[in-house]
C-alpha cells in the first residue's frame, strides 16, 4: 500500500548522517551549502513573482496597438 511521503526539507537532508558523511569527505561546510541555497530559493521566488506580474500586466506597446 502507497502511504504519502512529503519531501524531506533541507534540515532534515542536511542532518542525514550519510549526507553528512559525503560533505565531510568532500569538503562542504553545510553552513555555508545550507546560506546558498536559501538565496538560490530566495532568488528563484522573487523571479518568479516579478515574471507573474509582469504577465498579469499588459505591457504600453500592447496596450497602445490595442487601443486605437
Amino acid at each position: 500500500m502507497f502511504q504519502y511521503s512529503p519531501e524531506l526539507t533541507l534540515d532534515e537532508v542536511l542532518s542525514d548522517s550519510i549526507v553528512q558523511a559525503v560533505m565531510a569527505a568532500d569538503g562542504v561546510d553545510p553552513h555555508e551549502l545550507k546560506a546558498t541555497l536559501r538565496e538560490i530559493a530566495k532568488t528563484r521566488t522573487r523571479l518568479a513573482r516579478d515574471r507573474c506580474g509582469a504577465l498579469a500586466k499588459p505591457s504600453q506597446s500592447h496596450l497602445a496597438r490595442h487601443s486605437r
